[in-house]
């Protein structure tokens, strides 16, 4: 869990996670072989702390694969840290979602919606529901005033699909 907070700079709330909420949280970005990364480099998220799960329920193979032996958890998301200890998501090992067992190509949606010329930037974000599911989220910032009503409409213009 990260944040950023008010008195700290444009850049930093805009454009980054923030940093780890709780001092006992532990943080480091890790290459392909779950070697440490300096400060600033693009690597796999290796998390560990309070709010972090603890395992699969009885599934050895995904914690296997999710897990060091250290019990740092990789998500698959691509990170980086500043000098500052700001946490800023590069992108996703497999970019893809996992919805229900269905797999979708974020670069699908992102393909469609960059499509609305109103849409300055976007980044994506996965959310845990209150029945522990996950929920993929898509921000932006936009060029100018936009209403929810008026994405919906489009995303459902023909050959889009169904929001």
């Amino acid at each position: 869990m990260n944040y950023t907070r008010l008195d700290d700079s444009e850049d930093k709330i805009l454009n980054t996670q923030g940093y780890p909420m709780c001092p006992d949280d532990e943080v480091w970005v890790a290459d392909a072989d779950g070697n440490p990364l300096p400060r600033g480099e693009v690597g796999r998220l290796m998390t560990r702390g309070p709010y972090t799960f603890r395992g699969y329920y009885k599934s050895p193979q995904h914690n296997a694969s999710a897990f060091d032996a250290d019990g740092f958890y990789c998500s698959g998301d691509l990170i980086s840290i500043d000098e500052d200890g700001y946490i800023t998501v590069e992108g996703r090992e497999k970019d893809q979602i996992n919805r229900g067992g269905e797999k979708i190509a974020a670069e699908e949606i992102e393909t469609c919606c960059c499509a609305m010329s109103r849409w300055f930037t976007r980044r994506w974000s996965v959310w845990k529901t209150r029945c522990w599911a996950r929920r993929a989220v898509l921000t932006w910032l936009v060029k100018e005033p936009l209403r929810a009503v008026q994405v919906r409409r489009f995303l459902r213009e023909p050959g889009r699909g169904r929001i």
